[in-house]
């Protein structure tokens, strides 16, 4: 089997050899020079090898010689040394786990003169870097050690960088949560422009706009923002009003997280304007719906992930930011076309890992995406609440991630979904705009292309609906430009 890991570390594996090796072998299994498959695509510079290899289970917290992981090995090989740490990184890598010297790969990209890209990496992604070594160094501490600019800065936090240029694109997580607050604000502010600067690691002046922060005082207490919360619901947004009534307890709950977030030394948004924003991400209701038909099973290129994967990993990054401040119970809800709960309730207010263990499936079925929509969705968090005569509990934004054209259904049955949803709102005094929807399209199915085409230049649900599609690389960039001037359009005409 010494050929399984010659090809692992020339990049020629094909999932066809590595299910024969796995017939006789574990995936982690280690050859002559103790090195495992995943080490050799590593120590080859192969992300795509990689990226099969932990799909397949490979460990990528596996110690090896003097306590390193696969992460430490990675910061030592330059050839597509950013794709492969991100590889790992998707893949659940510890970013802080240490080798029996104490040091973590930031400190060994420090120590080693990786490039300052893979510092910002790393530390974009939440690597410590305050965590000491057995020298009693930290990776700041080392990074200053260096005679590098580019690695001191690098390793600080953003707002105490010079001005730079955008490295790296965060993933889905920081995007959503800048289309949240976004949607929130009810209008471009210098305080969204502080976030979206921290988020994406754009290095820069990330100092609120004078006249918003004349209007936001800064909290520190719980009761500072529940105050704030209530001040930003009944006199700056009075909209929301409608869905959070006096006594709500909702207030007091969120405002205890953003005191248990702003205290918490592993938080890199620690700023009250940034705390602020997510005070206000807590007051909506994100729902995933995920197409799980078999199509998803489709590798669109060689040796990568499925699609299946691909959405998994961006909607458990978005999550991981998305559920910060909410109240215990209060977390994203998740539906699929196909899949069904495996009880009642089984899909509602989940963390991040809940939903990243929910995404972990095979794909199967037809892609019946209307008809699903109002059936698990729009009936239970709309039409039911309505007929109970009930109010809606929060405004609702639904993340739509397909990767093909309706099946089993007439070709408009999702948008009739969409208008049907509308008119109930308006009907119970909301704008349409309460429910909103970002229809994402993953592959590269020319049918699935002609289905999101078809969504737009219709009026009916353009105010509601925001169409955006393209492969992993370009994704996040074409999402965040074109949903700008989506956003500015329609959150001035507020949601009542």
């Amino acid at each position: 089997m010494s050929g399984t890991y010659i090809l692992a570390g020339n990049g020629r594996l094909t999932e066809s050899k590595l299910d024969e090796f796995l017939q006789s072998s574990k995936i982690d299994a280690e050859n002559s020079q103790n090195r495992t498959l995943l080490l050799e695509a590593i120590k080859g510079g192969h992300p795509s090898i990689v990226e099969l290899l932990t799909r397949k289970g490979a460990s990528v917290n596996k110690r090896g010689i003097h306590g390193r992981t696969p992460l430490h090995w990675a910061i030592g090989v330059r050839k597509n040394r950013p794709k492969t740490i991100a590889a790992l990184i998707d893949a659940k890598a510890d970013l802080d786990s240490a080798d029996n010297d104490g040091n973590t790969p930031l400190m060994d990209a420090i120590t080693r003169r990786a490039t300052a890209q893979v510092v910002k990496l790393l530390v974009a992604n939440g690597a410590s870097t305050t965590k000491q070594n057995r020298d009693g160094k930290s990776a700041i501490a080392l990074a200053d050690e260096q005679n590098d600019f580019e690695i001191k800065r690098a390793v600080r936090p953003a707002e105490e960088n010079t001005p730079g240029r955008l490295e790296f694109i965060a993933t889905l997580v920081n995007f959503v949560l800048f289309v949240i607050a976004y949607v929130n604000s009810g209008a471009i502010t210098g305080v969204i422009k502080g976030v979206i600067s921290n988020l994406y690691h754009i290095v820069g002046n990330n100092e609120p706009d004078s006249e918003i922060a004349k209007e936001i005082e800064t909290p520190e207490t719980v009761d500072d923002f529940k105050k704030n919360i209530e001040n930003f619901v009944v006199n700056k947004n009075p909209e929301l009003s409608l869905f959070f009534a006096p006594g709500n307890d909702f207030f007091q709950k969120v405002a205890e997280k953003a005191v248990e977030l702003k205290e918490d030394p592993d938080n890199h948004l620690k700023s009250p304007d940034q705390i602020n924003d997510l005070t206000r991400l807590a007051l909506y209701q994100p729902i995933l719906y995920c197409d799980d038909s078999g199509s998803m099973g489709t590798v669109d290129t060689i040796n990568g992930p499925s699609r299946q994967e691909l959405l998994r990993r961006l909607v458990t990054r978005m999550c991981s930011v998305a559920t910060r401040l909410v109240p215990d119970g209060e977390g994203v809800h998740l539906r699929f076309i196909n899949k069904d709960p495996p009880r009642v309730g089984a899909y509602d207010s989940l963390n991040k890992d809940q939903i990243d263990d929910a995404l972990r499936l095979r794909p199967n079925g037809g892609t019946p995406i209307g008809r699903e929509l109002r059936k698990r969705i729009l009936k239970q968090f709309v039409f039911d609440v309505f007929a109970r005569g009930e109010t809606l509990k929060r405004p609702i934004l639904i993340i739509v991630i397909t990767d093909g054209c309706p099946t089993h259904e007439a070709p408009d049955t999702f948008k009739q979904a969409i208008v049907e949803c509308g008119r109930a709102l308006e009907e119970k005094g909301y704008q349409a705009e309460a429910c909103r929807f970002l229809v994402s399209r993953i592959g590269k199915d020319k049918a699935a292309i002609d289905f999101l085409n078809a969504l737009g230049g219709d009026i009916a649900i353009d105010r509601v609906v925001h169409r955006t599609s393209g492969n992993q690389h370009t994704f996040f960039l074409g999402l965040f430009s074109c949903i700008s001037a989506y956003l500015l359009r329609s959150t001035r005409r507020g949601i009542r």
